[in-house]
């Protein structure tokens, strides 16, 4: 099947009549054109003229006798109550010869979509698909329109397209292989997104995916791998996203293990396998500190990541980047000599090398941990290799500290609980610094929070009393 605008028509809908006027209901009228086109035994061309046919849910049904084209040169429009279409989970629906399904030697060409009420186009268990030149818009603030969804396919070009939408501009989910989309103008939206994946136990991999030569501009994602976070055979390997440009995007590099909505399963960690994932030239702004992140399930740890040229910046300024569970390599520039280092550290060895808990730390927020802390940090600072100062989950109360260098080698404070300041702003008030960082090179410093307690400072400082100086994060 083929869609694409022309003017050489077969079977006209308004022969059938079908009316131009966007209120009558011609949906009868399309299908009575699309029976007889569907049964030619030649070649046949279903072909909607210029104007604009209003039609209801509708299924075009198969096999077909011959090829067909669908010819649009008008507008397809549905009706304007949406609980017409609400309840139906499709408005255009292709079956065995707009969803998708079982179909195959498809082609969609400068087709414009506007306004879905949830996915633009769906490809199920359908082959051999060429989409390009199409048009897809909807607002960024709607739900669900994923521009393009893909299930079990296999063969499927996505070319040429410009999506805005409010949810993923492209969908990856499971079953799918031998995927390439190219020059893909995405935004706003959710970014192009590989899941997700690992929803059932038993599921279908994803093998074998190039995006390349694509913009994506103000997007909430940029690239991303998404798995639920809980048992699952399923995979996604044989990745490479290349030579991408990113304009200012929320998250332009994600890898993400684990999504669990709604806490349904927050004490088990993702069965789905990441494998083989290449980013390479991929540059632009990142609209948060954070342009990469690697989260990946510690029971099946991402392994063949490979990074090769990655420019990123937040506010002119190297971005940084979160990397957990994850093993591969890197070459080129990587968005800093931090970040650079970062993956060369964690790659080797995802486990920490010092944790704050066994030099004393209480995770409860009340316990003093500075010294805990220092002495988990000359440990790491002394250390010849790469080492990992690890701050787990909870709250840890720590007074002004610095943390003096030099240091032997590069040292990651991987932070996944809280850091915490004591409650009367005035122990810090004076000191200038909470947290100071002297003659330190190499150091990254990711995830968990920084909670300094400020609230009852800044109302010090609003009503005009005598208060301190004030304290701040600071390093040099």
């Amino acid at each position: 099947m083929t869609f694409f605008q022309s003017s050489n028509a077969a079977y006209n809908v308004v022969s059938y009549g079908a009316r131009p006027d966007g209120q009558t209901d011609s949906t009868q009228a399309f299908q009575k054109a699309w029976t007889a086109t569907c049964s030619s035994r030649l070649p046949a061309t279903f072909y909607v003229p210029a104007g604009r046919f209003l039609i209801r849910s509708v299924v075009f049904g198969g096999p077909c006798m011959n090829r067909i084209v669908v010819q649009i040169d008008g507008t397809l429009v549905a009706p304007s109550n949406y609980w017409n279409l609400g309840n139906s989970g499709f408005w255009i629906l292709f079956i065995q010869s707009i969803t998708f399904v079982a179909s195959d030697n498809i082609l969609i060409s400068g087709l414009t979509s506007i306004n879905s009420q949830t996915m633009h186009v769906a490809l199920n268990g359908c082959n051999n698909v060429k989409i390009r030149n199409m048009k897809i818009i909807a607002s960024g603030q709607s739900p669900n329109t994923d521009g393009i969804h893909l299930q079990s396919s296999t063969g499927v070009t996505i070319t040429n397209c410009i999506i805005k939408t409010g949810d993923d501009c492209i969908s990856i989910g499971p079953g799918n292989k031998n995927l390439w989309i190219e020059r893909i103008a995405c935004g706003p939206g959710h970014g192009i997104s590989i899941g997700s994946l690992g929803n059932s136990l038993i599921e279908a991999g994803v093998n074998n995916v190039t995006v390349r030569n694509s913009i994506f501009t103000g997007t909430q994602n940029g690239v991303r791998i998404k798995t639920w976070g809980r048992p699952s055979n399923g995979f996604a390997t044989n990745i490479a996203f290349r030579n991408i440009i990113m304009r200012q995007v929320g998250n332009p590099i994600v890898i993400d293990q684990k999504y669990c909505p709604y806490n349904q399963c927050p004490t088990q960690s993702s069965g789905v396998k990441i494998s083989q994932v290449r980013y390479k030239n991929i540059k632009g702004t990142s609209a948060t500190p954070v342009a990469m992140t690697f989260n990946c399930s510690p029971s099946n740890p991402c392994t063949g990541i490979r990074l090769q040229d990655i420019r990123l910046t937040y506010m002119n300024s190297p971005a940084t980047s979160f990397c957990s569970n994850a093993h591969g390599s890197n070459s080129g520039l990587i968005v800093s000599r931090v970040v650079s280092l970062l993956f060369i550290a964690l790659f080797h060895s995802t486990n920490a090398a010092y944790n704050v808990i066994s030099y004393g730390a209480k995770p409860d927020g009340k316990t003093d941990s500075t010294q805990s802390f220092l002495k988990a940090w000359a440990l790491a600072c002394s250390s010849v290799k790469p080492a990992t100062i690890n701050v787990p989950q909870g709250r840890f109360l720590i007074k002004p500290v610095v943390f003096r260098g030099p240091c032997k080698n590069s040292i990651t404070l991987q932070l996944q609980g809280t850091i915490v300041a004591p409650s009367d702003y005035r122990a810090l008030g004076n000191s200038g610094y909470w947290i100071l960082f002297i003659s330190v090179d190499r150091v990254s410093v990711y995830g968990g929070t920084l909670d300094a307690k400020a609230a009852d400072f800044w109302a010090c400082r609003t009503a005009g009393k005598n208060c301190p100086v004030g304290a701040r994060v600071c390093y040099t």
